[in-house]
């Protein structure tokens, strides 16, 4: 009995500095960017190093307790197979489903992850929840990079947001039917429009969506800006964000011509992206 506690204790003791030791690997976090990267950065250069450590790795939720505990969360997640990012969010889209990030909202922060089997790779946390694991040969060049760039663009997102929510824009849909003719577009929506449907041309429909989200920026209530973004979305996978563009298209013309075809297009969308 006395030989059989003894052993129970050993047990213990190894576990317990186990465990202290797994959990020491797990504390090398970086929270902070490198000042003088943020200082020669630009938007562009901060939106391309996003897509470029991101685009085919993956994302996941709940990282640090499924790394724990060596089981996924089992909520999400996956390959990322796009990012959209405008002035004011990210869009990461997956082989699952796409989520989006308020660059406001974003809780930036690199991470460790101690692989066995293999490199050691890097965690870069968007928020609480969610992280997205880079490639694990770059090392902690690729990963740095990309907490850089989030630093960047939570710096520098605008205290209003550009693409208003669903609340404001109802207001600007009224605006907009109250009027007797429907305002002409100005110079830098039309400046992004042609440029958009330039990328579409090119086949480059995340540029696409980027550019148009930049003419309604500036145009809010141009119908036909969120219809056609709303059909590139639908062509990039992100059917939830392209059923609301559709629906903001149908709150500004709600009798549209076309409108009962754009509203069997937004039930068709809805069913796609998993929504009632």
């Amino acid at each position: 009995m006395l030989q059989l506690n003894y052993v129970r204790k050993v047990r213990s003791v190894s576990m317990l500095l186990a465990m202290l030791a797994l959990s020491s690997c797990m504390t090398s976090v970086s929270d902070s960017p490198d000042k003088e990267a943020l200082r020669s950065m630009s938007f562009e250069d901060a939106r391309d190093t996003v897509k470029r450590a991101s685009v085919g790795y993956g994302i996941v939720p709940d990282f640090q307790e499924s790394r724990l505990s060596g089981r996924s969360s089992g909520q999400g997640g996956g390959h990322i197979t796009a990012v959209i990012v405008t002035r004011d969010m990210l869009d990461v889209v997956t082989d699952n489903k796409p989520y989006r990030f308020q660059f406001a909202a974003l809780q930036p922060k690199m991470q460790d992850t101690f692989y066995t089997g293999g490199p050691d790779s890097y965690a870069v946390w968007l928020d609480a929840k969610w992280a997205i694991i880079p490639d694990r040969n770059a090392g902690s060049d690729n990963a740095r990079s990309l907490l850089d760039a989030l630093f960047y663009l939570k710096q520098s997102a605008p205290a209003t947001p550009a693409i208003p929510d669903d609340v404001a824009f109802e207001k600007i849909a009224a605006d907009y039917r109250a009027q007797a003719t429907p305002p002409a577009i100005g110079p830098e929506t039309e400046k992004y429009s042609i440029q958009a449907e330039d990328a579409v041309r090119q086949k480059n429909n995340i540029q696409a969506v980027e550019l148009y989200c930049r003419a309604l920026a500036a145009s809010p209530w141009w119908p036909q800006g969120h219809f056609n973004v709303a059909l590139v979305l639908a062509e990039v996978g992100d059917y939830g964000w392209a059923s609301n563009e559709m629906k903001r298209y149908l709150l500004l013309v709600p009798h549209a011509d076309n409108a009962d075809a754009v509203q069997k297009k937004i039930y068709e969308w809805e069913l796609r992206a998993g929504e009632n």
